[in-house]
Protein backbone atom coordinates (compact mmCIF):
# COMPACT_ATOMS: atom_id res chain seq x y z
CA UNK A 1 0.00 0.00 0.00
CA UNK A 2 1.58 3.50 -0.91
CA UNK A 3 0.92 6.74 0.23
CA UNK A 4 0.26 9.18 -2.38
CA UNK A 5 0.99 11.82 -0.67
CA UNK A 6 -0.57 15.47 -1.20
CA UNK A 7 -0.46 18.72 -3.21
CA UNK A 8 1.28 20.48 0.29
CA UNK A 9 -1.85 19.73 2.50
CA UNK A 10 -2.45 17.55 5.18
CA UNK A 11 -5.30 15.36 3.54
CA UNK A 12 -6.37 13.72 0.44
CA UNK A 13 -8.31 11.31 -1.68
CA UNK A 14 -8.25 8.91 -4.50
CA UNK A 15 -11.65 8.71 -6.70
CA UNK A 16 -10.82 6.69 -9.81
CA UNK A 17 -8.07 4.36 -11.26
CA UNK A 18 -7.28 3.68 -15.31
CA UNK A 19 -5.81 0.79 -16.65
CA UNK A 20 -2.71 2.43 -16.81
CA UNK A 21 -2.28 2.85 -12.93
CA UNK A 22 -2.76 6.68 -13.47
CA UNK A 23 -4.88 7.53 -10.18
CA UNK A 24 -7.21 10.84 -10.06
CA UNK A 25 -8.53 12.80 -6.90
CA UNK A 26 -8.28 16.11 -4.90
CA UNK A 27 -5.63 16.96 -2.58
CA UNK A 28 -5.59 19.75 -0.07
CA UNK A 29 -3.18 22.40 -0.70
CA UNK A 30 -0.08 24.09 2.06
CA UNK A 31 -2.44 25.61 4.71
CA UNK A 32 -5.88 23.78 3.82
CA UNK A 33 -7.11 26.98 2.70
CA UNK A 34 -8.28 25.04 -0.20
CA UNK A 35 -8.08 21.44 -2.45
CA UNK A 36 -7.27 21.18 -6.09
CA UNK A 37 -7.99 18.43 -8.33
CA UNK A 38 -4.73 15.95 -9.03
CA UNK A 39 -3.37 13.00 -11.41
CA UNK A 40 -0.84 10.88 -9.99
CA UNK A 41 1.55 9.24 -12.71
CA UNK A 42 3.90 6.40 -11.40
CA UNK A 43 4.70 4.45 -8.31
CA UNK A 44 5.85 6.38 -5.36
CA UNK A 45 9.00 3.94 -4.66
CA UNK A 46 9.33 4.70 -8.56
CA UNK A 47 9.67 7.92 -9.29
CA UNK A 48 5.89 8.56 -9.33
CA UNK A 49 4.37 12.15 -8.54
CA UNK A 50 1.49 13.97 -8.01
CA UNK A 51 0.02 16.56 -10.48
CA UNK A 52 -1.96 19.80 -9.54
CA UNK A 53 -4.85 19.77 -12.22
CA UNK A 54 -5.31 23.37 -11.32
CA UNK A 55 -9.12 25.13 -11.08
CA UNK A 56 -11.11 27.14 -13.69
CA UNK A 57 -10.44 30.55 -12.26
CA UNK A 58 -11.52 29.49 -8.79
CA UNK A 59 -10.12 28.10 -5.14
CA UNK A 60 -10.94 24.54 -5.73
CA UNK A 61 -11.81 21.62 -7.87
CA UNK A 62 -12.11 18.10 -7.17
CA UNK A 63 -11.44 14.86 -9.86
CA UNK A 64 -14.12 12.18 -10.09
CA UNK A 65 -13.08 9.42 -12.86
CA UNK A 66 -10.00 9.35 -15.31
CA UNK A 67 -10.56 7.19 -18.83
CA UNK A 68 -7.89 5.02 -20.20
CA UNK A 69 -6.38 7.89 -22.47
CA UNK A 70 -5.60 10.19 -19.06
CA UNK A 71 -8.48 12.39 -19.40
CA UNK A 72 -10.54 13.46 -16.48
CA UNK A 73 -13.72 14.41 -15.32
CA UNK A 74 -14.32 16.48 -12.14
CA UNK A 75 -16.05 19.80 -11.15
CA UNK A 76 -13.86 23.50 -9.93
CA UNK A 77 -15.24 26.26 -8.59
CA UNK A 78 -15.39 29.09 -11.63
CA UNK A 79 -13.93 32.43 -10.27
CA UNK A 80 -15.75 34.10 -7.68
CA UNK A 81 -16.42 30.87 -5.64
CA UNK A 82 -19.90 31.48 -6.09
CA UNK A 83 -20.72 28.55 -8.68
CA UNK A 84 -18.88 25.36 -9.59
CA UNK A 85 -19.12 23.21 -12.97
CA UNK A 86 -18.26 19.64 -14.69
CA UNK A 87 -15.03 19.93 -16.39
CA UNK A 88 -12.71 17.72 -18.92
CA UNK A 89 -9.18 17.49 -18.35
CA UNK A 90 -7.18 16.92 -21.42
CA UNK A 91 -3.34 16.46 -21.76
CA UNK A 92 -0.39 16.05 -19.23
CA UNK A 93 -0.24 18.41 -16.65
CA UNK A 94 2.62 21.52 -17.38
CA UNK A 95 3.08 19.99 -20.54
CA UNK A 96 0.11 21.76 -22.16
CA UNK A 97 -2.64 19.99 -20.60
CA UNK A 98 -6.27 22.09 -20.59
CA UNK A 99 -8.99 22.04 -18.11
CA UNK A 100 -12.48 22.73 -20.51
CA UNK A 101 -15.52 24.39 -18.41
CA UNK A 102 -18.36 22.05 -19.86
CA UNK A 103 -20.49 24.46 -18.56
CA UNK A 104 -24.17 23.91 -16.89
CA UNK A 105 -27.91 23.12 -17.95
CA UNK A 106 -29.05 26.59 -17.63
CA UNK A 107 -28.30 26.72 -13.73
CA UNK A 108 -25.12 27.65 -11.46
CA UNK A 109 -23.74 23.86 -10.80
CA UNK A 110 -22.97 20.96 -12.45
CA UNK A 111 -20.28 18.35 -11.69
CA UNK A 112 -18.73 15.62 -14.13
CA UNK A 113 -18.77 11.80 -12.40
CA UNK A 114 -17.50 9.36 -14.79
CA UNK A 115 -16.14 10.00 -18.25
CA UNK A 116 -15.89 7.03 -21.30
CA UNK A 117 -12.80 6.43 -23.59
CA UNK A 118 -14.47 8.57 -26.02
CA UNK A 119 -14.54 11.66 -23.46
CA UNK A 120 -18.17 11.39 -23.18
CA UNK A 121 -18.86 12.91 -19.44
CA UNK A 122 -21.87 11.83 -17.41
CA UNK A 123 -22.93 13.54 -13.99
CA UNK A 124 -25.23 16.61 -12.82
CA UNK A 125 -26.33 19.59 -13.35
CA UNK A 126 -28.55 22.44 -12.17
CA UNK A 127 -31.32 23.91 -14.37
CA UNK A 128 -32.41 27.31 -14.59
CA UNK A 129 -35.72 25.91 -12.34
CA UNK A 130 -33.35 25.18 -9.61
CA UNK A 131 -33.69 21.40 -10.12
CA UNK A 132 -31.04 18.88 -11.18
CA UNK A 133 -30.74 16.52 -13.85
CA UNK A 134 -28.41 13.91 -15.12
CA UNK A 135 -26.17 15.37 -18.33
CA UNK A 136 -24.12 13.62 -21.02
CA UNK A 137 -22.00 16.02 -22.56
CA UNK A 138 -20.10 15.06 -25.98
CA UNK A 139 -17.66 17.10 -28.03
CA UNK A 140 -15.37 19.88 -26.94
CA UNK A 141 -17.25 23.01 -25.54
CA UNK A 142 -17.02 25.77 -27.77
CA UNK A 143 -16.67 23.77 -30.82
CA UNK A 144 -19.98 22.00 -31.30
CA UNK A 145 -19.62 20.01 -27.65
CA UNK A 146 -23.23 20.13 -26.09
CA UNK A 147 -24.05 19.39 -22.84
CA UNK A 148 -27.50 17.38 -23.38
CA UNK A 149 -30.23 16.96 -20.78
CA UNK A 150 -30.88 13.61 -19.89
CA UNK A 151 -34.43 14.49 -18.12
CA UNK A 152 -36.24 12.44 -15.07
CA UNK A 153 -38.45 9.25 -15.01
CA UNK A 154 -42.07 10.22 -14.91
CA UNK A 155 -43.14 11.33 -11.29
CA UNK A 156 -39.72 12.60 -10.23
CA UNK A 157 -37.88 15.80 -10.15
CA UNK A 158 -34.41 15.88 -9.72
CA UNK A 159 -31.46 13.11 -11.53
CA UNK A 160 -28.06 12.16 -11.81
CA UNK A 161 -25.90 10.10 -13.99
CA UNK A 162 -23.17 7.90 -12.49
CA UNK A 163 -21.46 5.76 -14.92
CA UNK A 164 -21.61 5.67 -18.76
CA UNK A 165 -19.64 2.94 -20.80
CA UNK A 166 -18.08 3.06 -24.54
CA UNK A 167 -21.75 3.70 -26.06
CA UNK A 168 -22.61 6.51 -24.34
CA UNK A 169 -25.12 4.64 -22.38
CA UNK A 170 -25.75 5.99 -18.51
CA UNK A 171 -27.14 4.93 -15.72
CA UNK A 172 -27.70 6.77 -12.20
CA UNK A 173 -30.65 7.74 -10.22
CA UNK A 174 -33.72 10.00 -10.03
CA UNK A 175 -35.76 11.43 -7.06
CA UNK A 176 -39.39 12.06 -6.29
CA UNK A 177 -39.71 15.42 -4.75
CA UNK A 178 -38.66 15.25 -0.61
CA UNK A 179 -37.92 11.42 -1.70
CA UNK A 180 -34.31 10.38 -0.05
CA UNK A 181 -34.07 7.16 -2.17
CA UNK A 182 -33.90 6.99 -5.51
CA UNK A 183 -35.51 5.16 -8.66
CA UNK A 184 -32.14 3.40 -10.82
CA UNK A 185 -32.34 4.37 -14.31
CA UNK A 186 -30.95 3.26 -17.71
CA UNK A 187 -30.26 6.17 -20.05
CA UNK A 188 -30.19 4.46 -24.04
CA UNK A 189 -29.12 6.26 -27.20
CA UNK A 190 -28.81 9.96 -28.04
CA UNK A 191 -30.36 12.94 -26.37
CA UNK A 192 -33.37 14.71 -28.68
CA UNK A 193 -32.72 11.64 -31.06
CA UNK A 194 -34.23 8.76 -29.97
CA UNK A 195 -32.52 8.66 -26.45
CA UNK A 196 -34.51 7.65 -23.80
CA UNK A 197 -34.24 6.63 -19.98
CA UNK A 198 -35.84 3.28 -18.88
CA UNK A 199 -36.58 2.63 -14.94
CA UNK A 200 -34.85 -0.36 -14.37
CA UNK A 201 -37.03 -1.52 -10.93
CA UNK A 202 -39.99 -1.83 -13.27
CA UNK A 203 -38.00 -3.57 -16.24
CA UNK A 204 -36.75 -5.90 -13.50
CA UNK A 205 -40.13 -6.63 -12.40
CA UNK A 206 -41.65 -6.68 -16.12
CA UNK A 207 -38.53 -9.46 -17.37
CA UNK A 208 -38.46 -10.87 -13.94
CA UNK A 209 -41.74 -10.33 -12.09
CA UNK A 210 -40.91 -13.22 -9.20
CA UNK A 211 -37.17 -11.93 -8.74
CA UNK A 212 -38.47 -8.51 -9.29
CA UNK A 213 -40.75 -8.51 -6.54
CA UNK A 214 -38.66 -9.14 -4.13
CA UNK A 215 -36.43 -6.03 -5.22
CA UNK A 216 -36.36 -2.13 -5.27
CA UNK A 217 -33.46 -0.94 -7.36
CA UNK A 218 -32.77 2.85 -5.91
CA UNK A 219 -29.67 3.71 -7.62
CA UNK A 220 -27.25 2.35 -10.52
CA UNK A 221 -23.55 3.08 -9.80
CA UNK A 222 -21.71 1.05 -12.54
CA UNK A 223 -22.29 0.01 -15.87
CA UNK A 224 -20.34 -1.53 -18.37
CA UNK A 225 -19.96 -2.35 -22.61
CA UNK A 226 -21.60 -5.95 -21.90
CA UNK A 227 -24.68 -4.48 -20.58
CA UNK A 228 -24.01 -5.18 -16.65
CA UNK A 229 -25.31 -3.10 -14.24
CA UNK A 230 -24.06 -2.35 -10.27
CA UNK A 231 -25.93 -0.46 -7.55
CA UNK A 232 -27.81 -1.00 -4.15
CA UNK A 233 -31.44 -1.27 -3.17
CA UNK A 234 -33.92 -3.11 -0.89
CA UNK A 235 -34.34 -7.07 -0.89
CA UNK A 236 -37.09 -9.03 0.63
CA UNK A 237 -35.15 -11.99 2.04
CA UNK A 238 -37.31 -15.31 2.50
CA UNK A 239 -38.50 -14.15 6.19
CA UNK A 240 -39.93 -11.21 4.80
CA UNK A 241 -37.11 -8.97 5.88
CA UNK A 242 -36.33 -6.22 4.30
CA UNK A 243 -32.59 -5.01 3.49
CA UNK A 244 -30.32 -2.87 1.78
CA UNK A 245 -28.12 -5.14 -0.46
CA UNK A 246 -25.96 -4.31 -3.27
CA UNK A 247 -27.14 -5.56 -7.04
CA UNK A 248 -25.64 -7.07 -9.93
CA UNK A 249 -28.30 -6.55 -12.79
CA UNK A 250 -27.74 -8.41 -16.52
CA UNK A 251 -29.38 -5.74 -18.99
CA UNK A 252 -27.67 -7.12 -21.81
CA UNK A 253 -31.12 -7.73 -23.72
CA UNK A 254 -31.36 -3.59 -23.18
CA UNK A 255 -27.77 -2.60 -24.28
CA UNK A 256 -27.09 -5.21 -26.88
CA UNK A 257 -30.91 -5.90 -28.42
CA UNK A 258 -31.60 -8.59 -30.51
CA UNK A 259 -31.18 -8.60 -34.20
CA UNK A 260 -34.03 -7.46 -36.31
CA UNK A 261 -35.54 -9.33 -38.63
CA UNK A 262 -34.33 -6.88 -41.73
CA UNK A 263 -30.42 -7.47 -40.52
CA UNK A 264 -31.31 -11.20 -40.36
CA UNK A 265 -32.42 -11.74 -43.28
CA UNK A 266 -29.35 -9.30 -45.02
CA UNK A 267 -27.45 -11.79 -43.07
CA UNK A 268 -28.72 -14.83 -44.68
CA UNK A 269 -28.23 -12.96 -48.02
CA UNK A 270 -24.78 -12.37 -47.71
CA UNK A 271 -24.02 -15.46 -46.56
CA UNK A 272 -25.43 -17.24 -49.65
CA UNK A 273 -23.54 -15.26 -51.46
CA UNK A 274 -20.36 -15.70 -50.06
CA UNK A 275 -21.18 -19.44 -50.01
CA UNK A 276 -21.79 -19.59 -53.73
CA UNK A 277 -18.19 -17.28 -54.71
CA UNK A 278 -16.18 -19.90 -52.60
CA UNK A 279 -18.29 -22.81 -54.64
CA UNK A 280 -17.29 -21.11 -58.13
CA UNK A 281 -13.67 -20.44 -57.15
CA UNK A 282 -13.51 -23.80 -56.10
CA UNK A 283 -14.82 -25.38 -58.93
CA UNK A 284 -12.18 -23.33 -61.35
CA UNK A 285 -9.49 -24.57 -59.58
CA UNK A 286 -10.81 -28.47 -60.14
CA UNK A 287 -11.33 -27.53 -63.74
CA UNK A 288 -8.96 -29.03 -66.08
CA UNK A 289 -6.53 -26.26 -67.40
CA UNK A 290 -6.87 -25.86 -71.18
CA UNK A 291 -3.86 -26.48 -73.95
Amino acid sequence: MFDLGTLGGTGGVASSINDSGQVVGNSQLAGNVAYHAFLYNGLPDKGGAMLDLGTLGGTSSAANAINANGQVAGYSYIPGASAYHAFRYTGAPGSGGVMADLGTLGGTYSNGLAINNSGQVTGSSDLSSGASHAFLCSGTPGSGGTMADLGTLSGTVSSSGWSINAAGDVVGLCLAAGESSGRAFLYLGTPGSGGHMIDLDAWLKAASPVEGAKWTLRIAYGLNDAGLITGDGTYIDSHGGISERAFLLDASSLIVPEPSTLELVFAGLCGLLLHRLLHAIIAKRKAPALH
